[in-house]
């Protein structure tokens, strides 16, 4: 989201005769500030302690700023003049002592690269057309595709296509695509965010292979109030507020370079040739309520470059044991349903090694007890490299990989070792990494040589295939080529 920065004054919630001078500024790193030129603290003496609060919390708070209008909500001061808010509505007044009571019934999100996935058209220029007093005539063709709509079980989406010109002067023509979410009922800013916004920007990722952030999001609402109350209340159904807040994705400069279908994982065109747009909608939202705590061992990867590779190489090892463990549920009594109880179990498990008081035989017998009594990782690992045959035939040797996976998994948490180089680590990553994208591809309703065709078209595939077959001739054992 854009950085912001709005001068004016701002109140409380019906206390509109007390405003305070200030400025409200916007970074996604450093989240919503309001700066006050005075306090919103009411020093409150405790009845019996006599002590004095410095720190309150306000659901709301409004303000008039460079001729906007804007309700802050979720507000904390920790000093007498600086308040930070979750998140922030601009273009309507919302007095509601929850924010969780404020409801909207439509959304119009953008993201970083759905203009890349939507596949804009190309604007052609036609040829230049000499005229007899020697004055030149040109004409842009530009063809607005048309919206494509989707519906779920919780309601209804589109791929919406505009444009905007914001010059007379100048050629300043822009096209963009965006994602327009109208749910069943209304919901809530934080409802909104958890089971459309969200769900919807992971997709973006996904399809694209690349990192996405939301980039502008514009929320519709049938309450609040303006400067002055709207009469019709379809007027109001259909004015736009634009939502600021704190996102949990990096926002990173978007590269220059050209972004082509190859570069992606599953084009928009791919879609509505082999499938159906509310088809692949419905399963990806459903693959979303069943695999939550998955998709974001798996995303965190992505939003979180920066993380060691020990950590992502963890996360993908938990989200490919937890995979295979929901998919086929054969040993589910078993094993623990949550995966920070995973977490948990191996990290006393691995702790029994420093207990220098503890004899080998009885850590043997306390590891055994603790163990989930289910299949162990190298089984699940090889049960799910065989769901997607085509794509393991040619990626990795299935024995050397399960192994190689198992073995540094238990290095890193049982032993504390890294006996795994940085480059095999990493390399390890990235192939477990795309066995992952072929199973949420089958999530999605498409087969495993459907898989198959669209990793072979992606570009880091193919450049990791490559990668691979000369590392088979060059590093791997005799044994393994």
């Amino acid at each position: 989201m854009e950085n912001i920065e709005y001068s004016g004054y701002w109140w409380l919630p019906f206390k509109e005769d007390k405003k305070m001078p200030g400025t409200l500024t916007f970074t996604n790193d450093e989240g919503i500030k309001l700066q006050l030129m005075g306090s919103f603290l009411q020093l409150k003496v405790g009845s019996f302690t006599g002590e004095l609060e410095s720190t309150l919390d306000f659901s709301i708070i409004l303000g008039f700023a460079d001729g906007e209008i804007i309700t802050l909500c979720d507000c904390t001061t920790f000093s007498s003049e600086v308040c930070y808010s979750k998140f922030a509505l601009i273009g309507r007044y919302f007095t509601n002592t929850k924010t969780d009571e404020i409801l909207f019934h439509k959304a119009e999100v953008q993201y970083s690269y759905l203009s890349d996935w939507a596949d804009l058209p190309r604007i052609r220029e036609e040829p230049k057309l000499p005229y007899q007093d020697k004055e030149e005539e040109l004409r842009f063709i530009y063809t607005r595709p048309e919206t494509i709509e989707g519906t779920t079980k919780d309601g209804k989406f589109s791929l919406d296509y505009r444009y905007s010109n914001k010059s007379c002067v100048n050629i300043d023509f822009k096209q963009f695509a965006s994602f327009i979410i109208q749910p069943n009922q209304e919901l809530s800013f934080k409802d909104f965010d958890s089971k459309f916004i969200h769900p919807l920007n992971n997709f973006i990722t996904f399809a694209t292979d690349r990192t996405n952030y939301i980039t502008e999001l514009t929320l519709y609402s049938r309450h609040g109030d303006l400067l002055h109350r709207v009469n019709s209340r379809d007027i109001l159904d259909e004015m736009p507020i634009k939502a600021i807040y704190q996102t949990r994705y990096p926002e990173r400069k978007k590269t220059d370079k050209l972004f082509i279908k190859l570069d992606m994982l599953l084009s928009l065109s791919y879609i509505k040739i082999k499938s159906d747009f509310s088809s692949v909608l419905n399963k990806w939202f459903d693959s979303w309520e069943r695999l939550a705590s998955i998709f974001n061992l798996f995303f965190s990867i992505r939003y979180k470059p920066d993380m060691y590779l020990e950590n992502q190489f963890l996360n993908l090892v938990y989200a490919a044991e937890s995979y295979h463990r929901r998919r086929t549920e054969t040993d589910k009594k078993n094993l623990p349903d949550d995966e920070s109880e995973k977490k948990r179990l191996d990290t006393v498990i691995s702790s029994l090694d420093s207990l220098d008081s503890l004899s080998d035989e009885y850590k043997k017998w306390a590891e055994d007890k603790l163990q989930p009594k289910g299949l162990k990782l190298k089984k699940r690992l090889i049960y799910l490299t065989e769901l997607i045959p085509e794509i393991t035939s040619q990626l990795i040797d299935k024995k050397w990989f399960c192994e190689k996976i198992t073995e540094t998994r238990n290095d890193l948490v049982h032993e504390n070792k890294k006996l795994a180089k940085l480059e095999e680590l990493s390399e390890l990553i990235e192939l477990l990494s795309f066995i992952l994208q072929a199973c949420f591809l089958m999530e999605l309703g498409f087969d495993s040589k459907e898989c198959y065709q669209l990793l072979n078209r992606n570009l880091r595939y193919q450049y990791t295939l490559e990668r691979v077959r000369k590392k088979k001739y060059f590093d791997c054992p005799k044994e393994n080529l």
